[in-house]
């Protein structure tokens, strides 16, 4: 049963499939197998691999958790910079601070000496010629347009499985922050001396036992999320949600290739094209 939830958690971790074939090959099959064969069948050692064994798995899943959030981290404050970063007066780059205004004002006293200088001078009006013959828009033959790109059912469901997921990553972040305060309450606890430690130590006991059945709890909510939304387990839904995401992804693929190629832009494009045309033939 640990075995199984901390499965699910992992697959909601999003950690690789054969990691997790690894760790069970390692500490559950290959244990069993020698355990057999030294010392027979004894079902008791069983809970012994399994604990070892889901032990492994919960270490990789928080190194993997810690290794997303460091990232998302990373990520954010580099967006955080691009968007709010120093922005530069080239005024004072290209002149000085001490220059600037007196290069903002030299510009405008040029600019009002060059305006009436230009007063006192006369021109003759342009002559607007007009041309002698409108150039024809010539109607280029369209080719045969291919039917738009139509959404596949599987691919159609993704915005659900997306907000399932959401609902599912939500869930495992609470997991972690539980088993972090669950490990600050485990090093209080082993640094407890004296009498501290025949007072203290019972409380903290108490409250490691509550935090590890909050865990177990939370763990079971993986199974039964996907089960409301009509999947056996927690695999078959994450195997449905990437063929899902693919489908989807190709779907929008195709449908920008199709738009380029026909839609609202591609139209415009043939019109200058024809306009073009036509100009060139009334010059020559």
């Amino acid at each position: 049963m640990r075995w199984n939830q901390e499965v699910d958690r992992a697959i909601v971790s999003e950690v690789p499939e054969n990691k997790i074939r690894q760790i069970k090959q390692e500490y559950i099959t290959d244990r069993v197998k020698h355990s057999i064969e030294v010392w027979g069948r004894k079902p008791e050692l069983f809970s012994g691999f399994i604990t070892t064994a889901t032990m492994c798995l919960a270490l990789l899943i928080s190194e993997v958790l810690k290794a997303a959030r460091e990232l998302k981290n990373k990520l954010f404050h580099e967006s955080l910079e691009k968007e709010y970063g120093r922005k530069i007066d080239f005024t004072k780059e290209i002149y000085g601070e001490s220059d600037t205004k007196e290069h903002t004002e030299n510009t405008v006293y040029e600019t009002a000496s060059d305006s009436k200088e230009e007063i006192t001078e006369f021109y003759e009006p342009a002559v607007i010629q007009t041309p002698e013959k409108i150039p024809e828009i010539k109607e280029i033959p369209k080719p045969q347009i291919p039917p738009k790109p139509v959404m596949q059912p599987i691919a159609a469901f993704y915005p659900k499985y997306k907000k399932i997921k959401t609902e599912l990553d939500r869930m495992n972040g609470q997991i972690f922050d539980a088993e972090r305060e669950k490990a600050k309450l485990e090093i209080q606890r082993d640094d407890l001396r004296g009498i501290a430690r025949l007072t203290k130590k019972g409380e903290l006991d108490r409250q490691i036992a509550a935090k590890e059945e909050e865990i177990s709890i939370r763990k079971t909510g993986f199974a039964n999320t996907v089960k409301n939304h009509g999947f056996a387990s927690v695999k078959e839904f994450y195997d449905t949600l990437y063929a899902s995401k693919a489908a989807y992804n190709e779907y929008l693929r195709e449908e920008r290739a199709w738009e380029e190629a026909y839609g609202e832009k591609a139209s415009k494009t043939e019109t200058l094209t024809a306009v073009s045309e036509g100009n060139r033939q009334a010059v020559f």
